[in-house]
């Protein structure tokens, strides 16, 4: 079982941000499991990464089906839609927050779902906004009519 540098500096990191984590909770305070505080969130997460990153440094390669020395032979447009993802979640999630402000919460909800959903290449248009346009209505009836947050559903300016 030979751990690479490169899964020992992403099991290191995803440890050091746990232990972030973890501590930020603690700050805050955790709570009880039926009255929690609003460290329990961090707290846990904190735990969850600590696991994961463990589990980075004991599971083999192998098991997850990582072939480095095929990594390294493939050419450089296939390794740049490996980004493809984090490219489109990347944009969502700061469109979300933009559009949140200017846009309301209907647009942020349906751009963050309809950018996310063009991160899989294999995700057809129609099967995209369809998704977009259901589940953002099911963000509305939960979110604002059944548990009645106050969101701005519409903004402009």
């Amino acid at each position: 079982m030979k751990t690479s540098k490169r899964e020992l500096h992403a099991a290191m990191l995803t440890f050091a941000v746990g232990v972030l984590c973890l501590y930020s909770g603690l700050l805050y305070g955790v709570g009880t499991l039926t009255e929690t505080d609003s460290g329990s969130y961090p707290f846990l997460l904190g735990v969850v990464l600590i696991i994961l990153s463990i589990l980075l440094l004991i599971m083999p390669a192998e098991r997850r089906n990582v072939d480095e020395d095929h990594e390294e032979a493939q050419s450089l447009w296939i390794r740049l839609k490996r980004y493809r993802p984090w490219l489109f979640i990347t944009i969502s999630v700061i469109g979300f927050v933009i559009l949140n402000q200017y846009g309301g919460f209907v647009a942020a909800t349906l751009f963050l779902l309809l950018c996310s959903g063009f991160a899989d290449p294999k995700n057809s248009f129609i099967t995209v906004v369809s998704i977009g346009a259901l589940a953002t209505i099911a963000s509305v009836l939960i979110f604002y009519y059944g548990l009645n947050l106050p969101l701005t559903l519409f903004t402009w300016g």
